[in-house]
């Protein structure tokens, strides 16, 4: 049993010898960091607005009342039809019930 514990405790300690990147040092001035900065989190095309939100680049003012951006292609958008959900039936008084509109209930 000693034997098991030194022989553990001798590989823990080889382990703890090994060299990890979970916290590398700072890199030198002339070295390029393991990390790419990316504008915002937004995305191509983006940039952050004053709120936080992401807002589209390209659009350009320039002198009084003139606008100059680049073209921007809209694919059409289909028509989405929303049906109805079914009703969700509850018993109530010992009928059978359903919120008609939000606050009334109807009961059968």
């Amino acid at each position: 049993m000693r034997k098991a514990i030194y022989a553990s405790a001798i590989a823990l300690l080889g382990l703890a010898a090994l060299p990890v990147q979970a916290m590398p040092i700072a890199p030198l001035s002339g070295a390029s960091p393991d990390i790419t900065l990316v504008a915002g989190g937004c995305g191509v095309g983006f940039h952050r607005g004053p709120y936080g939100g992401c807002l589209r680049n390209g659009v350009v003012v320039g002198a009084p009342g003139v606008v100059v951006g680049a073209p921007v292609v809209v694919a059409p958008v289909a028509p989405v039809v929303v049906a109805p959900a079914p009703r969700a039936y509850f018993y109530y008084g010992g009928r059978r019930c359903y919120w008609r509109a939000p606050g009334v209930r109807a009961c059968i």
